[in-house]
């Protein structure tokens, strides 16, 4: 009996972990890739390459089964928010990103169409790096903030999550707009 209930609890874990993160979730990357894993954490590890825009979109439309579609790219970057500065990772994003990634809200909205349109300088914060900038997440919704030399206005704030399968945390992300990201950051506007 107690082998099966470890058993069956261990299965119900795994359930709440793959639900958490997006049951259906496949994600398509650039390059080499393989897992490495360290006595803390599953990172990945390898080189990526040049994915366009076109060659994403050809993926969605090469295969029927895809439901919908979010292109990202993430660096890692200084963001700062009045004397308060840390690292975080930055994340440009389209507007389905957030119901792909199963994402929930503590407050505002996500990034939106006109954002991308308009190369909009807003933000969505994760709930750690909110935190660590303006002490209660709460609190970052439309204040101003720095990510690299930009400023950016926050206009939502993100629920815990948790990391995902790769080992990177949701939490201690910024989301942007990403017709805005390539500009901002990789002077390039149609890669990722």
């Amino acid at each position: 009996t107690a082998v099966t209930h470890i058993g069956s609890s261990i299965l119900r874990q795994a359930d709440d972990e793959v639900q958490k993160l997006g049951p259906n979730l496949v994600q398509v990357r650039a390059g080499h890739i393989r897992f490495g894993r360290t006595a803390t954490a599953t990172n990945v590890i390898g080189r990526t390459t040049t994915v366009s825009v076109d060659d994403a979109i050809a993926v969605r439309n090469s295969v029927p089964q895809v439901r919908d579609m979010a292109m990202f790219l993430q660096t890692s970057k200084r963001v700062r928010a009045d004397n308060v500065q840390t690292s975080g990772q930055v994340v440009g994003v389209t507007p389905s990103y957030a119901k792909v990634r199963s994402l929930d809200f503590l407050s505002g909205r996500f990034i939106i169409a006109h954002d991308e349109l308009d190369l909009a300088m807003v933000c969505v914060l994760g709930s750690s790096l909110a935190e660590r900038l303006f002490d209660y997440p709460a609190r970052a919704q439309d204040r101003d903030i720095y990510i690299g030399n930009g400023l950016f206005r926050v206009v939502g704030g993100l629920d815990a999550k948790g990391a995902d399968f790769g080992g990177t945390s949701f939490d201690v992300q910024a989301f942007v707009p990403l017709a805005t990201y390539p500009r901002r950051h990789l002077n390039h506007p149609r890669t990722f």
